[in-house]
């Protein structure tokens, strides 16, 4: 077995794979995600402006 892989039991696993997540977890997941791509985005747009 691999190790740092955490044994979970088989109901907190998909059909497709990844362990559930509820409401919270996933609401959380979309909204860092979000705030990765905006701070990229500013970060990209700082970076041409200063070019020109």
């Amino acid at each position: 077995m691999l190790q740092g892989v955490v044994n979970l039991p088989l109901e907190f696993y998909q059909k497709g794979g990844g362990a559930m997540m509820n409401t919270y977890e996933a609401l959380t997941l979309l909204i860092l995600n979000n705030t990765f791509v905006v701070a990229l985005l500013a970060y990209i747009d700082s970076r041409n402006n200063r070019r020109k």
